[in-house]
């Protein structure tokens, strides 16, 4: 596949998805990070990270 056609962005996640999905819904950092193994720290990159790509 030629370059010009490759997304350069790396794939999401299935756990980035879901993340996103619960932060798109409004839900706060510290409500998504209840779901078991996540910190709000992580919430919180996964939101910056999504942010940063999709520009």
């Amino acid at each position: 596949m030629p370059s010009r056609l490759r997304d350069p962005r790396p794939a999401v996640t299935p756990r980035e998805r879901d993340v996103l999905a619960q932060l798109a819904q409004g839900l706060p950092n510290h409500a998504v990070a209840r779901a078991p193994h996540l910190s709000e720290a992580t919430s919180r990159s996964i939101c910056a990270a999504s942010t940063t790509s999709s520009a």
